[in-house]
């Protein structure tokens, strides 16, 4: 009865960090999709300024792409939350042993769905730094 309380307890404060943790990435994410809307908005003053157009559509096609991946990775796959019904969980063994279970396969689906995210984001940013980089080169160099 003790390993199951202290099983429930562990298995409660990860899930609510891994969820916290996934909805700190989220905003993160949505900071760098408002930052390559707003770098987009700047370029398209600088098309005629560049001294190699084919660069400069480069540097903005990977900048587009960034946008792009940083959009699925927000889109990624949806966590899954449990609830637990604490006033349940004193009274009935198997209602705990059935929560203990559904925070387990929660813990393992958020832990993929953060790993995805985190992935997908770090991607985008490398797009993002080299495309920026060749629209700077496009324009100054």
């Amino acid at each position: 009865m003790a390993m199951n309380k202290e099983n429930l307890d562990y298995l409660k404060v990860q899930h609510a960090r891994y969820l916290s943790h996934i909805d700190a990435l989220d905003q993160k994410i949505a900071q760098a999709i408002a930052a390559n809307t707003l770098v987009v908005s700047f370029i398209f003053d600088k098309v005629y300024v560049a001294r190699s157009p084919p660069l400069f559509f480069a540097g903005l096609t990977l900048i587009l792409v960034s946008l792009g991946l940083c959009v699925a990775a927000y889109k990624t796959k949806k966590v899954k939350d449990v609830p637990v019904p604490e006033t349940y969980l004193e009274k009935d063994a198997q209602i705990r042993l059935d929560v203990i279970e559904s925070l387990r396969i929660a813990l393992t689906h958020n832990t993929s769905v953060q790993e995805e995210k985190s992935k997908q984001f770090d991607i985008s940013l490398i797009v993002l730094f080299v495309g920026l980089t060749s629209l700077v080169v496009s324009v100054y160099v």
